[in-house]
């Protein structure tokens, strides 16, 4: 089924001409060949570049199974060394599917589109364009270590001016000036995690702050270090320069949702025991 393409912009699409209409829409060609054109419905082919996926690596389980312990180790020494290395194996496999679960949530929905009418997204979303305070915000010093001192951003190599955005964002004294971080912002299209159907699945508004704030978390490192399917740099750049544009939210799906029914549920749960 050919998706149909935004009318309004999206984080992580690109404006494009209806080669039929040539009314301006909104799609992003890494995720789809062709859409559909939310004016005249026309076909319209975009570079065919197939969107990656988040795939958990185990080479991060793998360390230092096979390391041959010293022979002056006592037996003792040895097991408790044995133990210590089998527990950090678990806690980061956990720590892994977690953070997993929250990128790729995040992810598809940065690469997702509403398929409400123009009408409807007048009337259920408020412009987030406001009048910009950028350049007025004061960069705080501990803000400023805090960011050149942070192990995410040193992984995602991001450019000087990115890292200066990122500081201005939270410095930020007024990051939620319209009260809309946690509200409804309308629905974004999820692809089953058991049967890979699409669904519409519930999306909140989050501050860019907030957003920052989680790619900076310490749980999100071990995705940021071991996954490279993913341009993560590209992800956060894109989210400080709609910030310097004026916009403080982005409208993603947070609540964990990934199956279409119960039913899909209880069967991956199953088969996954």
């Amino acid at each position: 089924m050919i998706p149909e393409a935004s009318i309004q912009p999206i984080i992580g699409a690109l404006g494009y001409t209806c080669g039929i209409c040539k009314k301006i829409f909104y799609a992003d060609p890494n995720k789809d060949a062709m859409v559909i054109c939310p004016y005249c419905k026309g076909n319209n082919s975009l570079p065919n570049v197939k969107e990656a996926s988040i795939m958990p690596h185990n080479d991060s389980g793998r360390i230092g199974l096979n390391k041959k312990p010293s022979s002056s180790l006592s037996s003792i020494g040895k097991g408790l060394l044995f133990g210590i290395i089998i527990l950090g194996i678990i806690i980061a496999i956990v720590v892994f599917n977690q953070s997993s679960t929250h990128i790729e949530d995040f992810k598809n929905d940065l690469h997702s589109s509403t398929d409400q009418t123009e009408e409807k997204i007048k009337n259920q979303v408020v412009d987030s364009f406001i009048s910009n305070p950028y350049d007025n915000i004061q960069i705080l010093n501990e803000i400023s270590r805090e960011v050149d001192e942070n192990e995410n951003l040193k992984l995602l190599n991001l450019s000087g001016d990115t890292k200066t955005k990122i500081k201005k964002i939270l410095s930020d004294p007024n990051p939620d000036p319209e009260n809309k971080n946690g509200t409804g912002c309308g629905t974004v299209i999820k692809r089953c995690k058991y049967c890979s159907r699409e669904f519409d699945a519930p999306a909140e508004f989050k501050t860019i702050q907030v957003t920052v704030r989680f790619f900076m978390s310490p749980i999100v490192r071990i995705v940021l270090a071991y996954d490279h399917a993913v341009n993560y740099n590209q992800i956060v750049t894109q989210l400080c320069t709609d910030f310097g544009n004026g916009t403080k939210y982005c409208c993603d799906n947070w609540t964990g949702v990934e199956f279409c029914s119960l039913r899909c549920k209880d069967e991956y749960s199953m088969r996954h025991q």
